[in-house]
């Protein structure tokens, strides 16, 4: 992450899938933004449906595990684009995992963007996933790439973490 933020100098989070949310454990504020960031904080809760890491975390869950989780979700309008139905919800979960990485595109909050992709452990699954706040353009390789640097560090590791 530290590599990232220091590349594109832009904040990165890192989330774990939550109960019906993703909880943001670590951040990394860009030096720029340093005295006057604004983004996400350490601990707070983002909505599954509207968040790039949220829809990140989301897209690889197995069909019948997805298909009995998304009934709990509120999928309640935040920003000026959020995706508030189911089919809408499913056909960009099937656009996350054919492109690699999820969008943000003001669902969360008017004027902000982020992309999050998954990181995976060795047994291919993901509960915690990386974004980056900017614009689209900045960052859609950047943080697919890392997510999966970060990927097969953990499978060198063999780090697991717990479900």
């Amino acid at each position: 992450m530290r590599m990232l933020v220091d590349q594109i100098d832009l904040t990165c989070h890192l989330a774990i899938l939550g109960r019906h949310e993703a909880v943001h454990l670590e951040k990394i504020v860009a030096r720029r933004f340093f005295k006057m960031d604004k983004t996400r904080a350490v601990g707070e809760r983002v909505p599954l449906h509207s968040s790039s890491v949220g829809k990140a975390l989301l897209a690889w869950r197995p069909r019948p595990a997805l298909e009995a989780f998304l009934p709990d979700l509120d999928l309640h309008k935040f920003g000026p684009r959020t995706i508030t139905t189911m089919p809408r919800l499913l056909a960009k979960l099937d656009e996350v995992r054919k492109q690699g990485y999820a969008v943000d595109d003001e669902e969360c909050r008017a004027g902000w963007r982020c992309v999050g992709a998954p990181i995976f452990d060795q047994m291919g699954r993901t509960t915690v996933a990386i974004c980056l706040t900017g614009t689209v353009s900045e960052l859609e390789v950047v943080v697919k790439e890392t997510a999966q640097r970060i990927s097969r560090q953990l499978a060198l590791e063999n780090i697991q973490f717990a479900m």
